[in-house]
């Protein structure tokens, strides 16, 4: 699956080597909105982290996606 990731944590032009599936794309997503729980397999997925880098200077965020 495809997946474009944008923002202002994520690392330029960075290609993950890391193999994904959905639940990964699902987990990522509950950790950065901060839900308190993920559906199903979603709960036990590795998340995408390694696309997110240090936040910008004086913004919060991306680090909580680090499980």
């Amino acid at each position: 699956m495809a997946t474009v990731v944008i923002g202002p944590n994520v690392r330029r032009g960075f290609r993950s080597s890391t193999w994904y599936n959905h639940e990964s794309l699902l987990k990522t997503v509950c950790l950065a909105l901060g839900t308190p729980q993920c559906p199903r397999f979603a709960q036990n997925a590795r998340p995408m982290a390694d696309f997110f880098g240090d936040p910008p200077e004086g913004r919060r965020g991306g680090d909580h996606l680090v499980a």
